[in-house]
């Protein structure tokens, strides 16, 4: 055990070291790539998120953008947004909340290329869904099948197990800080509900994340408002404190290896999940006309997860003063530090907001995992297996310390993100080409509004050799003009007629 621990140990600080790094310069590279998406397109996609079209499927059998969207909110906007932010804080100091400001900036462009990408490779199953995420476009892409299976597998463990594990264990220590309700009987009851949620379809899970993603966000944030209306006098001093401890060199290495980088970026990609590799397996799941608008619809929640609610936990955290007496961490700080502000009857409040957002991540969670799974076989059986499988590793979360389960994430997460980050860097042709194409077609749209915005593959060779053969952006073209326009003659587009004319 020992020798298996030291192991476990060299690997851990390897990878842990490595990964803050890799987010960061991966973050810089699609940057440039995509000349600041996360600028220029911003408003367009809240425009997107925002449109009648976004709430539609454009088929019987998948989940809208929207949809999709409020998964991947879901598994985002989860314990990460409470006690990963309290973490941080405890261990980086208030600085580490700059750097989650910073990873989630950059990692917004990661995130439109990786959930882009994944709309791009995506393909259909045997029922007519949607399927796609990393594991393609490494295997297709990349023509890497094996390395394909490994992310999958890696995606199955860490989001189906190691986050899992994280929501059930901060739900039940929770719980019993502030009520003494014993972690045994809190297991047995999330994992008896979880169970409920989780053997349905994707759309039920889709549903009910999209209900708790809503009610849990404005909750938290009229609960924030509250604290900070208490402590308004403590406000900007705690933004003074997070500018001052991001950039302090009196801690020996400094800002740039120490603990509140390090830790800042580690837990803000727990919370945001940009370049992580998960969010593109949703992404993929959404019938949308163009790869780049589910990418620039991901991006966004990158933003909403971190900048608004990462910071209204560390505003919570930092105006009560309670960080730095060693009293309490992870979610408890946070809980306890609302009960400090607002009062005991507060403490019902934020455990009902800490059970819904951990809640909404274990199902938003296994929508990731069912997708890695999905990967490497559909056998239903095993399906069947690795459901239970989930639902006891809720229950083991539960009773487990908190320490052992953030360890084990710490380390599934790093694996799997690496390999996507890599994945995703030698890909980034594919992403420049879709964002090309995106807003060359963006300009024809501004001209004439009747324009249609659709994604057609056989306009670029490029992709003939790299994509499915029976590719769902493939378009049969029967005219081509000596100007390059292209014509389509009423082809079916996901169940809708289009004929406008396309470069």
């Amino acid at each position: 055990m020992d020798f298996l621990l030291s192991i476990y140990k060299w690997l851990s600080d390897g990878l842990n070291f490595i990964l803050p790094i890799s987010l960061v310069v991966v973050g810089f590279f699609f940057l440039f790539v995509t000349k600041g998406v996360q600028f220029s397109l911003f408003k367009v996609g809240i425009k997107n998120l925002l449109s009648g079209d976004a709430n539609k499927s454009l088929d019987d059998t998948n989940i809208s953008p929207v949809q999709a969207f409020m998964t991947g909110l879901a598994s985002r906007v989860g314990i990460g947004n409470i006690a990963g932010v309290a973490s941080a804080i405890v261990i980086g100091g208030p600085g580490a909340v700059f750097w989650m400001w910073f990873a989630a900036l950059l990692g917004m462009a990661s995130a439109f290329a990786e959930s882009s990408l994944a709309q791009l490779y995506k393909t259909k199953n045997a029922e007519g869904q949607f399927v796609g995420g990393p594991a393609f476009y490494i295997a297709q892409g990349l023509k890497l099948p094996i390395i394909g299976v490994v992310f999958s597998i890696c995606l199955a463990f860490t989001y189906g197990f190691a986050f899992n594990s994280i929501q059930a264990n901060q739900i039940a220590n929770t719980l019993h800080a502030n009520f003494g309700v014993e972690t045994h009987t809190t297991g047995i009851i999330v994992t008896a509900i979880t169970a409920i949620v989780i053997f349905g379809s994707l759309k039920a899970v889709s549903k009910a994340s999209s209900g708790i993603v809503v009610v849990m966000s404005v909750l938290y944030i009229l609960i924030g408002i509250a604290v900070l209306v208490v402590n308004y006098q403590n406000i900007i001093p705690a933004f003074e404190s997070i500018f001052a401890g991001a950039f302090d060199l009196t801690s020996g290495v400094g800002a740039l290896f120490g603990h509140a980088i390090a830790y800042g970026i580690k837990r803000g990609l727990f919370s945001n999940e940009a370049g992580m590799g998960s969010a593109p397996n949703i992404a993929a799941t959404a019938s949308t006309k163009h790869p780049a608008e589910q990418g620039l619809v991901q991006m966004i929640g990158v933003c909403f997860d971190t900048f608004i609610i990462c910071t209204f936990s560390a505003l919570i955290v930092l105006t009560t003063g309670l960080w730095d007496k060693n009293l309490y961490d992870n979610a408890a700080l946070t809980s306890q530090s609302v009960v400090a502000s607002l009062g005991s009857w507060s403490s019902i409040a934020m455990s009902i907001i800490i059970f819904l957002f951990a809640f909404s991540s274990i199902i938003g969670n296994f929508a990731y995992a069912l997708s890695g799974l999905k990967y490497f076989t559909q056998n239903k059986f095993v399906r069947f297996s690795f459901t239970i499988a989930v639902c006891a590793v809720v229950y083991i979360g539960s009773v487990s310390s908190p320490t052992s389960v953030w360890n084990a994430a710490d380390l599934a997460m790093a694996v799997m993100t690496l390999l996507n980050l890599v994945a995703i860097v030698f890909l980034w042709k594919q992403v420049k080409l879709i964002i090309d194409d995106y807003k060359r077609q963006l300009h024809k749209k501004a001209q004439n509004e009747n324009y249609e915005i659709v994604f057609n593959s056989d306009l670029y060779p490029v992709l003939r050799d790299k994509l499915y053969h029976q590719s769902i952006w493939s378009r049969k073209l029967d005219e081509e003009a000596d100007d390059g326009i292209h014509k389509t003659s009423g082809y079916k587009i996901f169940g809708t007629n289009d004929t406008e004319n396309h470069r």
